[in-house]
Parts: structure tokens; C-alpha cells; sequence
């Protein structure tokens, strides 16, 4: 189903197709859109955002310079922490694989192998446990900060405007530190993605392992990204 944006001559949607899918009871209507388009509008909507971003995090450092890189270390871990894993356990069986062959039992090798890959998970709590400490103490900081800073600017404000739009604003200090989580959780994931694309790029490359298995662990995302819909972003670009 396809059908023209109604409203305003100045609608930046007029004139573009949309389609229907029904969810339940629910029937959404979303921006048909190709997937060129879709990396278009991220990359369009990244450098827009860009400079907004910069001045929350600069903020939030300046809050505090010593919790804040204990923040960001713990979330490029969390982004690490998977491809590591995968690591240590494909060391760990072919450690295996190796004994099995030359039938003598290497037990060294193996328990290194294995004190290896369990100690990254238990390295994995220990960051959890410093972090869930230095972020509630960030947390409380920067909720205070932009708590007076909004006091602040609805007390500077004139009374003439107070049923304007700016003033009747729910922004609120708690938005600003889930934005900022936000983001911060987006860049872990991505990091994800891209440690263990890294990882099995160079098995394939060392001979561990062929390329076969590296188009079967990339096939399936890659199908996903050009053929799936995310409905949240499409309810987000006819709400903008």
C-alpha cells in the first residue's frame, strides 16, 4: 500500500510512499525506504548530532575526569569481552585437538588453556563490580548538574512565555544521563560487531579455519541488514 503524506505544502514527507504492516491490533504506517537511503539518513542524522554529543560527553568529563574513563574502559571491554572469549576457547580446543592427535596428554597446556579462558569472565566481574561503583557516583553527578541547570534556565525564563512550548518542555536531568548511557552502550555493540568480525576474519586468514566457515558466521547479518525492517527507526522518521 502506498500513498502520499497529507498536511502542510511544507510536509518534508509529501509526496514519498509509505506502507502498512499490521501488528496485532495495531496497523503501522512507516516510510518505505531503501536500505541505500537508510545509511544516507544515519550517516546525515550522525553529523548532525555530532556536535550535540560532543558537548554532553565534554560535560560529563568535566563533571568527573576520574570516573568517567573508568566508564568508558569497562564499556570498550564489554565490546571486547565476547571476541576474547571466543579466542581463548578456540585456543583452548585446539590445545585439544592437538593432544588427541599426537595421543600424549599435554595436561599443562590444557589447564593454561582453560585457567585462560575462565579468567576472563572472572576479570569480567571484577570490572563490573569497580564500574556499578564509579557510575552510581557519576550518576548522581550528572543528574545534580543538569538538575540546577534546568532550575536554572525556568528561572531565567520570563513569566510571559510559561505556557510556551520551550517552557512546558519534559526534559528533565534523568534524560540526559540515559542519553548519554545510551550512546556509550550503542558504540559497546558496535565494537562487538567489529572485535569478532575481526576475529573471524583472521581465522580464515591464519588457515584455523576456512573461508567457508567465515561466509557462514557473516551471512546471516549481513541477510538481516538488507532485508530486515526495523519499524522503531521508521516510527522515528515520521515523528521527526
Amino acid at each position: 500500500m502506498s500513498s502520499d503524506a497529507s498536511g502542510c505544502g511544507n510536509d518534508p514527507f509529501k509526496g514519498k510512499e509509505y506502507k502498512t504492516k499490521q501488528l496485532g491490533i495495531w496497523e503501522v504506517l512507516y516510510l518505505d525506504q531503501g536500505l541505500r537511503e537508510q545509511y544516507q539518513n544515519l550517516i546525515h542524522d550522525f553529523f548532525k548530532l555530532f556536535p550535540s554529543f560532543y558537548r554532553l560527553f565534554r560535560d560529563i568529563y568535566n563533571l568527573s575526569p576520574k570516573d568517567f574513563p573508568s566508564f568508558a574502559i569497562y564499556q570498550g571491554w564489554l565490546g571486547c569481552q565476547e571476541a576474547i572469549k571466543l579466542h581463548f576457547s578456540n585456543k583452548l580446543l585446539k590445545t585439544i585437538e592437538l593432544c588427541l592427535k599426537n595421543g600424549e596428554g599435554e595436561y599443562s597446556a590444557i589447564l593454561q588453556a582453560v585457567a585462560l579462558r575462565l579468567g576472563v569472565p572472572v576479570l569480567g566481574r571484577l570490572f563490573s563490580w569497580y564500574n556499578t561503583r564509579n557510575m552510581e557516583k557519576l550518576q548522581r553527578r550528572v543528574t545534580t548538574h543538569f538538575q540546577i541547570r534546568l532550575m536554572r534556565a525556568k528561572l531565567g525564563h520570563d513569566l510571559a512565555h510559561k505556557n510556551t512550548p520551550t517552557a512546558n518542555s519534559k526534559v528533565s536531568a534523568a534524560l540526559a544521563w540515559t542519553s548519554f548511557t545510551s550512546i556509550v552502550r550503542h558504540v559497546s555493540y558496535v565494537m562487538t560487531v567489529m572485535t569478532q568480525l575481526a576475529l573471524i576474519l583472521h581465522l580464515s586468514a591464519s588457515g584455523d579455519v576456512g573461508p567457508f566457515f567465515a561466509f557462514i558466521c557473516l551471512i546471516q547479518p549481513i541477510v538481516y541488514s538488507i532485508m530486515g525492517k526495523s519499524l522503531w527507526n521508521e516510527g522515528q522518521d515520521l515523528s521527526s
